[in-house]
């Protein structure tokens, strides 16, 4: 047994195909670093609150006109805090910037919720408001809303939950993996091995064994370095930020950065051992490398079609139990919004979990049950 482990760590270390796939993950994640220009976030942002003073005060000087007198005093209490944020953002407290923040958006979500006021989502609304009002609590530094300057753990949240889409995360294993059980034809290998002592069983383990493993500590490693970066030119950023999510949309929870990532790379890490066992249970059937790596792309993209997305479809009420759907990481962990929400409310990591190690077994079975019949690799 660790005589094959050995034997397969040394076959994927030696390919210096892989180097390149780590590079490629490396510039992918530091690229918005790159080209992101660098401006004053706070005077763009002192212009549009003035912006928006001017523009209640003319919509309170209509309402007098139209002796609106309840609609005035709402309009009133949001400029009063409205030039409470202003004086916040002009004497750089960002303490007393937040305080500021929360009050008046907790204000405008008053208005949303009583009609008087249209805008964004309400249920979005509500999370801006539990994130301002733990980010006051907690003393915690806001976000500017802008990549370049977070801290390099708010950085990598980020790249995982806006800037990067989740079939680039699935490349990597996908390539492995149809390199490591495709090759070994033509390679000269598959008959030494299937004239070796070892049980298939043994062989098949440790051979998904070491490339999911060399696959998921190979992506973290790649991130290491722009972790490295970011850090040393921001700083190591919190895990203690708030990212406020909603499974009804309805109500809202709050998960910290910290919680977010690391049930990110949990069902990371379940995604990449039910694509290995994907690609076992391919290799049943194909040797040519293009048709497998073709089967094996197509299976990692098949989340971005329409019926995936398509909340009023008959398969939105199956989609739990189909793990292609958890592939939208992001998604599953925070539920979506209320624009792009999840296909069904049973999706949640928990469930996701349960389908992706259950879909794993069954294609370890069928395989190890080809295999049998085969009599070989």
């Amino acid at each position: 047994m660790k005589a094959h482990l050995f034997f397969e760590s040394k076959k994927l270390l030696k390919d210096k195909t892989y180097l390149a796939l780590f590079l490629f993950i490396f510039i992918l994640f530091i690229f918005p670093l790159i080209i992101t220009m660098e401006f004053d976030m706070d005077a763009q942002k002192i212009d549009y609150i003035k912006s928006d003073i001017m523009m209640t005060e003319e919509a309170i000087s209509q309402m007098e006109r139209d002796n609106a007198t309840a609609a005035v005093a709402d309009e009133t209490e949001r400029l009063q805090l409205l030039n409470v944020l202003l004086k916040a953002y002009e004497s750089k407290n960002i303490y007393e910037r937040t305080k500021a923040e929360l009050a008046l958006e907790s204000k405008v979500l008053k208005q949303m919720e009583s009609g008087s006021v249209v805008g964004i989502p309400i249920i979005e609304q509500r999370k801006k408001v539990a994130e301002l009002d733990y980010l006051d609590k907690n003393k915690v530094v806001p976000l500017n809303g802008l990549e370049y300057s977070y801290g390099g753990i708010n950085y990598i949240f980020t790249a995982f939950h806006s800037f990067i889409p989740f079939t680039f995360l699935l490349i990597l294993p996908v390539l492995v993996y149809t390199n490591t059980l495709s090759m070994e034809k033509e390679r000269g290998t598959k008959d030494f091995l299937n004239m070796t002592p070892l049980k298939y069983k043994t062989m098949l383990f440790s051979k998904m064994g070491i490339a999911v493993m060399f696959s998921f500590l190979g992506f973290l490693l790649s991130l290491l370095p722009v972790f490295v970066v970011v850090s040393s030119k921001n700083g190591l950023g919190t895990f203690d930020y708030p990212i406020a999510i909603s499974r009804d949309q309805l109500s809202v929870q709050l998960l910290t950065t910290g919680q977010f990532l690391f049930k990110f790379l949990v069902l990371l890490f379940f995604i990449y051992i039910f694509l290995a066992s994907l690609a076992l249970l391919i290799s049943r059937f194909t040797d040519n490398f293009f048709v497998y790596l073709s089967v094996m792309l197509t299976s990692v993209l098949l989340p971005t079609i329409p019926l995936f997305n398509n909340t009023d479809s008959f398969f939105a009420k199956i989609a739990h139990y189909i793990p292609f759907t958890y592939f939208d990481l992001t998604k599953t962990i925070t539920y979506g919004t209320q624009d792009f929400p999840v296909i069904n409310e049973q999706i949640s990591l928990t469930s996701g979990l349960i389908c992706l190690a259950i879909s794993s077994i069954f294609c370890i079975f069928i395989s190890g049950m080809l295999i049998l019949k085969k009599r070989k690799l």
